[in-house]
């Protein structure tokens, strides 16, 4: 893996040329060998591209009039990309996005209704142990509405990964929005990752949380934090 310096001709550089990929982590702008996906067909994958087939006929039976609705959605709604440079999506692209996040919690077509007071704020996680599982409990702060909260948890790797490849992130349960979330973890493991839960000193894993406007399925970005497997307590503390 290389690192550079920054110039002024060179300010910042995402994205992959040949098989270099060039990326931002804590330390600074790194280049690291291109990493080739393999195509699988797993459960999940499948559900997903099943989920990505309807959205697509969905759109397609569409009126020109609830097109116009999700055009008009769009443009009060930004994403950012790698570089942090806001985009608005063309309404078919942003209509996608949000069918595959309500796809996760709701039944049938998400509303182009994208009001909303703001997204919850994360304010703790604490791990502890329940009888023979473990549980993550979150709380969130107070003074929102029509807010979903997605979970996702990642399979253990060893202590010394520090960085998270989104590819693993798996997607683990809902709640609706309250204040506090409680999930169990240990029971969750064998389905989605096929395997006893480690409880290991020397394995890491990643929580993680996404906000969703219930209605609509605009979300937030994944906010993610690591744990070993084998301790307790807060991981996360504002």
């Amino acid at each position: 893996m290389a690192f550079f310096t920054p110039s002024c001709l060179i300010s910042e550089i995402r994205g992959s040329v040949g098989d270099q990929t060039f990326s931002r982590n804590a330390h600074g702008n790194i280049v690291k060998q291109k990493l080739v996906q393999t195509v699988t067909s797993t459960v999940p994958q499948l559900e997903r591209r099943a989920t990505m087939a309807a959205a697509v006929l969905q759109w397609q039976q569409f009126s020109e009039a609830t097109r116009n609705l999700w055009k008009v959605a769009s443009m009060d709604y930004t994403t950012v990309d790698s570089l942090g440079v806001r985009h608005r999506l063309p309404p078919y692209n942003f209509f996608l996005s949000c069918y595959l996040t309500y796809s996760l919690y709701g039944v049938g077509s998400p509303s182009p209704d994208v009001s909303f007071l703001n997204y919850p704020v994360l304010q703790s996680i604490e791990l502890y142990t329940a009888g023979s599982n473990v549980r993550a409990a979150a709380v969130f702060s107070a003074g929102y509405s029509n807010a979903t909260v997605l979970v996702y948890l990642t399979d253990d790797k060893p202590i010394s990964i520090n960085s998270i490849n989104p590819s693993w992130l798996r997607f683990a349960t809902q709640g609706a929005s309250t204040f506090d979330l409680d999930i169990t973890i240990k029971s969750r493991w064998p389905t989605l990752f096929g395997h006893a839960y480690p409880d290991s000193p020397t394995r890491k894993a990643w929580i993680g949380y996404r906000f969703a406007h219930t209605d609509s399925g605009v979300s937030s970005k994944i906010y993610w934090y690591p744990f070993i497997t084998s301790e307790r307590g807060y991981i996360f503390q504002t």
